[in-house]
């Protein structure tokens, strides 16, 4: 197979470093080649991503050609053409894959021909068991006979033997039992067209082209252009009366013990809403029953509002008001040594924490957390231009000099309000007043 087709018209557009999102981490090279003839207006690029540690390809994508043209490859020749492919670049981990057979293997169709871009995914199978996280994917143009991409999602791990796992009846029964089905009235999918297919569509059925074109393309107007029934019609058929599966728990089952799982391996225990006993008469009362709401607090059923609060927890509070932090939403207190500390790998990935700043037990300053607010909301690089802030507390001279514009930030987002003129930065922050910051940080 000759793929990339490179020649001396293109040029290295960009190279990158970068560590991967995966759980391994493995950094990457990310390549991007361009070729640019704007006479010929002839485009095309290749981004290659490298293992860069082993050279290993992880995976390809090159531009495709969009011009019109009928199949010369049916699916199965295709899949044929990507098989061999893959029995050449990656004959070790294709041999332990199975053929994952998908009704969007034609991914870009075009009409009512059978014309496009044919999507063949190979999924990891181990000891005849699927790892689904774990594949080859690969991209193939049935026009032509090019394949344009090829991505990879494999990691080296340790498999737990399957000996011992209860039957699949067992399970069927643990899960009708703890998880179970709900009637649900459904708006169901029905076939989407792009614009360019809408317009087609349009002009062979007279109907407005400009209207069909639309880039938000109603499915139950597609139905009703598609089959000459009133659009009216096509919205009723697209609401169906289902039986689906009760969202409101994990229906990931412990193979061993038929016991409910959450998406990171740990049992489900099924909460009730956190009702605190000791903030009836507390200033920052509203504030801890609107974060509750939402699945933010700490560990009841006592508050505590007017204890100091801990770096660690403070931190757990932060985690679950950034993007990243869904490992601890819900959270109300780090269980073990082992959630404390990904936590902390969390945030300092997110240049919340800074090496050496790291303290769990340890009580936390107004400044301090206030420092950790602004980075959370990623004001912190113009924080740290420090000499062009004018801070109006009394007491500035007692505030690090770092944290000048963290504070000044922070009051102008009405983050904190001080005592009157004064910040007091170096007095340790209480939960209640925890819990307000957290509060008016989410209102930015």
């Amino acid at each position: 197979f000759k793929i990339f087709e490179i020649d001396d018209s293109f040029i290295l557009d960009g190279a990158s470093l970068r560590r991967g999102w995966d759980f391994e981490r493995n950094y990457i090279w990310d390549l991007y080649l361009l070729k640019e003839d704007r006479e010929a207006k002839d485009y095309k690029y290749i981004n290659v991503l490298l293992n860069a540690k082993t050279g290993e390809m992880l995976s390809f994508d090159i531009s495709y050609p969009m011009a019109e043209g009928e199949n010369k490859y049916t699916e199965e020749e295709a899949k044929k053409a990507v098989e061999e492919f893959l029995e050449k670049i990656q004959p070790e981990k294709f041999k332990n894959t199975k053929y994952e057979k998908s009704d969007n293997d034609v991914i870009i169709p075009i009409m009512e021909r059978e014309t496009g871009i044919y999507n063949f995914r190979y999924v990891r199978m181990v000891k005849g068991i699927p790892f689904v996280d774990n594949y080859l994917n690969v991209r193939f143009d049935g026009r032509n006979g090019k394949i344009y991409g090829f991505y990879m999602n494999w990691q080296e791990v340790d498999f737990p033997s399957a000996e011992g796992v209860l039957k699949l009846e067992e399970i069927y029964d643990f899960f009708f039992e703890n998880v179970g089905l709900n009637l649900e009235y459904r708006k169901m999918n029905l076939p989407y067209f792009i614009p360019e297919m809408a317009r087609a569509v349009a002009e062979a059925a007279g109907v407005a082209v400009d209207a069909a074109a639309s880039v938000a393309v109603d499915s139950a107007a597609d139905v009703a252009v598609t089959s000459g029934m009133p659009v009216a019609e096509a919205t009723k058929k697209s609401v169906s009366l289902v039986y689906t599966v009760n969202t409101g728990k994990p229906s990931i089952l412990d193979a061993f013990t038929g016991e409910l799982l959450n998406a990171d391996g740990q049992p489900y225990v099924e909460e009730a809403p956190i009702e605190y006993t000791d903030i009836s008469d507390h200033y920052a009362k509203e504030q801890i029953e609107a974060l509750v709401e939402i699945g933010i607090g700490l560990e009841g059923p006592t508050f505590r509002p007017n204890e100091k609060i801990k770096q660690k927890d403070f931190l757990l509070l932060i985690s679950q008001i950034i993007d990243r932090g869904y490992e601890f939403y819900n959270k109300t207190a780090l269980e073990n040594a082992s959630e404390t500390e990904n936590l902390y790998n969390l945030l300092i990935r997110e240049g919340i924490v800074k090496e050496g700043e790291k303290d769990p037990e340890a009580a936390l300053t107004r400044e301090e957390s206030v420092k950790f607010v602004i980075r959370a909301l990623k004001y912190d690089k113009i924080a740290d231009l420090k000499d062009i802030f004018k801070c109006e507390f009394l007491d500035k001279d007692e505030i690090d000099a770092d944290l000048i514009g963290h504070v000044v930030l922070a009051k102008g987002f009405n983050i904190v309000n001080g005592y009157g003129n004064y910040f007091r930065p170096k007095e340790e922050l209480k939960r209640g007043d925890a819990i307000i910051i957290i509060y008016n940080s989410l209102k930015i």
